[in-house]
Order: structure tokens, then C-alpha cells, then sequence
């Protein structure tokens, strides 16, 4: 996540130099905002779980950039140890900091 963070504030800062500090109750409101979303949707699949998040946003790469970095065969899963109920908080956070990075 550490990394995916890192990635993401790098690819920003590049195009927005100068950031504003993101206050604690901006996160906070973004992050439930974001678990709402997640929650609201119905289907199995994480990628399709993911949908509504596409739809809308401005930041397309990036959140393709987290979901692809989240997505993993059977074979990464044993080599990462991620599992699928991880991916969802570090999914959140990752587009918690892209909002709160980019509003």
C-alpha cells in the first residue's frame, strides 16, 4: 500500500506541484463517501465492485492503476499475501488519497 501510495502522490505532485493540507475531516468525510460506494454495490466480483467508482471520477489511470496493482491471480495472492478482504480497505484508502489529492 505503501508503495501504491507513494506512486499515486508522485504522479499527482507532477502535475499539481503545490497541495494544500488535506484536513482530518476531509479525509474522514471522503473515506465514507467511499465505503458507501463500495457497499452499495451488489455483485461477487471486486472488479465490478468497483464499477460506480469509474463512473465517477476524473482519475481514471490512477484508479486502474490501483485496481490493476490489486487484481491478482491465484499464484500472486500466495506470493503477496493479499487477500480478498484486504484488497477493499487498501482499495478505499488509495481512493480516499486520490480525492482528497486531487479535489
Amino acid at each position: 500500500m505503501l508503495y501504491l501510495a507513494a506512486v499515486i502522490w508522485t504522479a499527482i505532485n507532477r502535475v499539481r506541484p503545490v497541495l494544500d493540507p488535506i484536513d482530518q475531516d476531509e479525509l474522514d468525510e471522503q473515506e465514507e463517501v467511499n465505503w458507501e460506494i463500495l457497499n452499495e454495490a451488489s455483485s461477487p466480483r471486486f472488479q465490478d465492485r468497483l464499477d460506480p467508482f469509474f463512473d465517477q471520477t476524473d482519475q481514471e489511470d490512477l484508479l486502474a492503476f490501483i485496481e490493476d496493482s490489486l487484481v491478482l491471480d491465484d499464484s500472486e495472492e500466495d506470493e503477496w499475501k493479499l487477500t480478498k478482504e484486504g484488497r477493499e480497505p487498501i482499495f478505499i484508502g488509495l481512493k480516499t488519497m486520490v480525492d482528497c489529492l486531487t479535489a
